[in-house]
């Protein structure tokens, strides 16, 4: 690991962007600690490695208390403080958008999983393509239908997918705790980048941090994307 030398904030009022700059020195070889960070910087100087990254924030405003900017009171400018990630997290084969064109059953779907748990699963007796013991049997499909490009794919050991995710997370720095009300919930975040694909969002986190020193809450609160949509059946 290696000894961090500087930090220093940054700004840039016509961007409204706020950079955090962080930079170490090693003796033996350039760390880890950047890895994460924008704008990577990494230099050798009489045997010494020295490297540097940043974290970008974008402010606009002041706080008004809670992610959906009702109440409380901001501390200035950049009481509000906006990053945006994505990322790519393993979902079934089964899920992916891509079989939505097949307006596949619920019948048709507990027959696909019953011959994943038992190819000869009793209640797969009889129903749609037969091998010669009677059962279901989804080899048997021509690979341009439903049950053909799931089998095809199952076959091939590909039984997951990335699925991508955009999460937003905004930091206020308010004069109260964060807001709990809407975690778990269907919400909106206070931008939907350009392109992520997200069909809506849930609140997934709201955390606070109390300073004592200025009597200041820092409260982060984190929105998760999905692409399919969070149901509002569940989460509303």
């Amino acid at each position: 690991m290696g000894t961090l030398i500087s930090e220093e904030w940054l700004y840039n009022s016509e961007a409204n962007t706020k950079t955090f700059r962080k930079s170490y020195q090693d003796l033996t070889g350039f760390g880890v600690e950047v890895e994460n960070m924008a704008n990577q910087t990494y230099k050798i100087s009489n045997g010494i490695f020295e490297y540097s990254g940043e974290d970008i924030y974008y402010f606009a405003g002041t706080s008004g208390g809670g992610p959906s900017g009702g109440g409380g009171g901001g501390t200035g400018p950049d009481s509000v403080l906006l990053t945006v990630s994505a990322s790519a997290a393993t979902e079934p084969i089964e899920a992916h958008p891509f079989f939505d064109q097949y307006n596949a059953t619920p019948e048709e779907w507990d027959t696909w999983n019953r011959w994943k748990a038992d190819p000869q699963d009793p209640k797969n007796k009889g129903v749609g393509e037969l091998n010669t013991l009677g059962y279901f049997d989804p080899s048997l499909y021509n690979n341009e239908t439903f049950y053909g490009q799931l089998y095809g794919l199952y076959m091939r050991g590909i039984r997951e997918y990335y699925e991508p995710r955009v999460t937003v997370r905004q930091t206020r720095f308010e004069s109260g705790a964060p807001l709990l009300t809407n975690v778990g919930k269907i919400d909106a975040p206070p931008i939907n980048p350009a392109g992520s694909g997200m069909a809506n969002y849930i609140l997934n986190s709201a955390d606070g941090k109390y300073n004592a020193t200025n009597a200041v809450w820092e409260n982060v609160y984190e929105w998760v994307g999905s692409r399919k949509g969070w149901d509002a059946n569940l989460y509303s």
